[in-house]
Parts: structure tokens; sequence; C-alpha cells
């Protein structure tokens, strides 16, 4: 299938471009490792816009959602190192530091900034699936980590360059297990409160929708009830009575020929 490129990213989830990009990047080498990024970045537009309420969002999502479903099937059948996947990811990305980003690094004479930048958003990215993850990371990677960001320091001090961390997303910092709970509580509550606004909201719109329905229905039951009215009045108004024998009958309809004339003249009137 064709790569999700950044450009087809709405605007309002431009943070979840570089996953998918670095997911483009490492899918030759690591195809599950490319899918654990791919979906850590839907769950990461999921929780930018939980209703999908933005323009393009939508059609992002179930395009993601489809590659999702093919990669879970290709990832799962290909051979692929044992372990879990936090095994793979951690293993991946310890490979993926020595062999591009270490390079990377070194090779950025007098700071470039793009290297740099790149270095520590692709570092940072993976820190971010792995955290996803609910595993312990090990202390290979965050020794890994803290290398990288201390070199990464060092070089924008050469050149009193502070502004590259500016320019990249904050890591998040390393919390207890208490702490991932109380956030996974509050993630939950406000997953649910969203989802009761929004059926509320759904109900409130059907409701009027049905409301407006029964209105229409009462309307145009009123109109044919009005019509069918008019004309059993029009038969009476062109009833001859010298054709009518009996007198009482003869007399109700003089009295309803009065009656409906009078209406009708009361109802011009007004």
């Amino acid at each position: 299938m064709a790569n999700l490129e950044s450009e087809v990213v709405p605007s309002s989830l431009v943070e979840v471009a570089p996953i998918l990009r670095l997911a483009n990047d490492v899918e030759a080498s690591n195809p599950r490792v490319a899918y654990l990024c791919r979906f850590y970045a839907f769950e990461k537009a999921c929780k930018i816009d939980p209703t999908s309420s933005r323009r393009g969002v939508r059609q992002f999502k179930t395009a993601l959602l489809r590659r999702l479903e093919h990669d879970q099937d290709e990832t799962l059948r290909a051979d692929r190192q044992k372990g879990s996947d936090a095994c793979e990811m951690q293993s991946f990305y310890q490979h993926y530091n020595k062999t591009y980003i270490q390079p990377l690094l070194d090779a950025a004479d007098k700071a470039d900034r793009a290297q740099l930048k790149k270095a520590y958003q692709t570092d940072a990215i993976f820190l971010e699936v792995l955290k996803s993850l609910k595993v312990e990371v090990a202390d290979e990677v965050m020794e890994a980590h803290t290398k990288i960001i201390e070199r990464i320091q060092i070089l924008c001090a050469l050149e009193d360059d502070g502004e590259i961390f500016e320019e990249c997303p904050p890591q998040e910092p390393i919390v207890s297990e208490e702490s991932k709970l109380k956030r996974e509580n509050v993630d939950q509550k406000s997953f649910l409160i969203n989802t009761i606004e929004e059926g509320n909201k759904q109900l409130l719109e059907q409701l009027k929708k049905t409301n407006e329905q029964r209105q229409q229905f009462l309307d145009i039951q009123s109109k044919t009830y009005a019509l069918k009215e008019i004309g059993e009045e029009n038969k009476i108004l062109l009833l001859d009575l010298s054709s009518i024998h009996n007198p009482h009958i003869r007399s109700f309809m003089e009295g309803e020929q009065t009656r409906i004339l009078q209406k009708r003249n009361y109802q011009y009137r007004c």
C-alpha cells in the first residue's frame, strides 16, 4: 500500500506527521516497528480530535485505519524478531540509534540545525512510541537517549543555539506506574465524557429532526383535512334546495349553506 505522506495529514493533526514520516523511513528495515509507529500516530490523532469534527480528519483516520489493518496482517505473517512488540521496539531503537542517529550527530559539523533537529525529533518519536506500549523502558534505551540529548546540548552550546529544542515537540518525562494509572484514568474519564456528550448531541439532533418531521406530517394532515372540508362545503353550497322534497332536510341544508357563507365571509375579512 502507498505510504501516508505528511502532506495528506490535516493541518489540525500536524503533530502526527513526523511520526508517519519516521514510519515510512523504517518500513523497509522493520515493517513491524513501522506499524507500531503508525498505530501510535492513529492513537494520537484520536486524542487530538476524538470526534473527527475538524476538516479532513475523518477521511485521514479512515485511510490510516485501513493501512493499519493491512499492515497488521502483513507484519504478523512476516518473519520478525521473537518476543513482544515492546522488546522488538527497544531492540530496534538501539540498532537505529547506533546506525543512524549517532552517525547523524557525528556528521553535524558546526551544529548543523537540520541534522540536530532530525536526530532529536527521531529519538523523541521512538521514545514516545515505546512509552505508548505501557512497558518499563530499558536502562540501555534511557542511557542512549540521555547521551543523545547531552550530545545535542553540547553542539547547541558551541553555536549558542538553544532554540533547536523549542522547534521540536517536547518529550514527556518518565513517570511512575501510579502516575501512569492516574493519567490513564483521567484520559478514560475524558474519553467517556466526550463520548456521552457526543451521544447526547446526536440524540438531541435526532429528536429535533423527529419533531420537525412530526410537525411536517401534522401540517400536511391539517391541510388535507381542510381541503376535504372545503370540498364537502362546496357540495352543500352547490346543492339545489328546490330539489329536496323533505322540508326538514331542506331547512337543515339551507341553514348549512348560510353557516358556510358566513364562515367564509368572516375568513375573507380576516
